[in-house]
């Protein structure tokens, strides 16, 4: 039998709650593709479980984080654009740190082959 939850959010917390969400669930929908491919009831479910979050937080007021369209409950473009800039934000921190992987590389191979010093 499933069990219920119910919840008590703030409109902050719901709005740091559906964006996490989005986040992880992007992250989540990439490796689960990757590893073992989607099917249509996964993306049903999935898509079922954000209008459902949708729909409870747009029910409860939070207008400024969701919106109502032709039966359709979503994220709106505040939230979006909040996605958007932090994976755009992280995926430059990723890129980042491989750069400095890659410079470090090239810098023990150029050691080995003697063009510059050791330190």
């Amino acid at each position: 039998m499933n069990k219920i939850l119910t919840l008590s959010l703030t409109e902050s917390e719901y709005h740091d709650l559906l964006l996490w969400q989005d986040i992880g669930s992007l992250i989540h929908d990439l490796v689960e593709a990757l590893e073992e491919g989607v099917t249509r009831e996964k993306i049903i479910y999935k898509m079922e479980l954000q209008i459902k979050f949708a729909k409870a937080g747009y029910d409860a007021g939070f207008t400024k984080q969701t919106f109502k369209g032709e039966d359709i409950y979503s994220s709106n473009k505040k939230i979006e654009g909040e996605k958007n800039r932090i994976i755009e934000t992280y995926s430059e921190y990723i890129r980042l740190g491989q750069d400095i992987e890659d410079m470090k590389y090239a810098e023990e191979q150029l050691k080995k082959l003697g063009l510059i010093k050791k330190r």
